[in-house]
């Protein structure tokens, strides 16, 4: 059985069409955990609860970020697994069924899904998924530690091993409680995901990919609220110095379990390069 963490902020607008999503198969419990949100979310939630009596509610006292509210939640977990969800995404149909599967043939701790995002012009999920429907060009990897980059938008024959996953993904609930969040990560808690799933592999946990299973991202116009209601510049100030603590934290133990040999340094200059290159062409398209 699964049980489906949602955390949540400012999210209320989102919530009843979100969540019936992660209505899927083996889902036991839905956990939605209010982040202290100064809109609407408790009412809309107990709206949802009559119609959803698996629906769990649980509020906190004060804005303390994605991963205190996620582990929070997994504090409560009975369950012997845990799908990690967003707030404004939304699960494909079969998706839990796909990931639960490959875990089990595959004997793994971890699986994780395609992540997809659509376009503020763009409302059709199906037409979404199609659209994306490439296999991974050769040469290319899904999760590459040496780089730092991912390609969670391409599918494959079948699953695969990978060293992280996107955000949203199953997990065995021994190995959330074992791992954690870190809280610490400030702002918009960039590399949050990131740093459980690598400290999960790091510690010898087997994660899959499988792009059966696939989380589609809403628009961005329409999934206000949320790490990017802080505005543009906070935003990128948080990504640099959560991209910092991430590697502090976890650099030299990557290196030394895959041998790499970049320097930390050198790491984080391509990482701002690449940021702040992706900033201006963002800028310049909309000129």
């Amino acid at each position: 059985m699964i049980t489906v963490i949602i955390p949540s902020y400012n999210r209320a607008h989102l919530l009843p069409e979100i969540i019936p999503s992660y209505l899927q198969g083996a889902v036991s419990r839905v956990v939605l955990v209010d982040d202290c949100s100064i809109d609407n979310t408790k009412e809309v939630i107990k709206k949802l609860q009559v119609e959803i009596p698996i629906l769990d509610y649980i509020r906190l006292d004060k804005n303390s970020r994605q991963a205190y509210a996620k582990n929070v939640a997994i504090e409560t977990v009975e369950t012997p697994w845990i799908y990690f969800g967003d707030d404004d995404s939304v699960l494909y149909p079969n998706s839990l069924k796909f990931l639960l599967q490959t875990c089990q043939e595959y004997d793994a701790d971890i699986c994780g899904a395609k992540a997809l995002y659509m376009n503020d012009d763009e409302i059709d999920l199906e037409k979404n998924v199609a659209i994306h429907n490439i296999l991974l060009p050769t040469g290319k990897l899904i999760a590459d530690l040496n780089t730092l980059e991912t390609n969670f938008q391409y599918s494959v024959v079948q699953p695969i091993s990978v060293p992280i996953v996107h955000a949203s993904a199953l997990v065995k609930t021994d190995v959330a409680k074992r791992i954690k969040f870190d809280p610490s990560y400030i702002g918009n808690s960039y590399r949050e995901e990131t740093d459980f799933f690598l400290r999960s592999f790091l510690e010898g946990s087997k994660i899959m990919y499988d792009s059966r299973a696939v989380q589609i991202n809403l628009p961005r116009k329409k999934a206000k609220g949320g790490s990017h209601s802080s505005g543009k510049i906070k935003w990128y100030y948080y990504t640099v110095v959560n991209n910092h603590r991430f590697m502090n934290k976890n650099w030299s133990s990557v290196q030394k379990k895959l041998a790499i040999k970049t320097p930390q340094m050198i790491m984080e200059i391509k990482f701002l390069y690449n940021l702040f290159l992706g900033a201006s062409k963002n800028i310049i398209s909309k000129l």
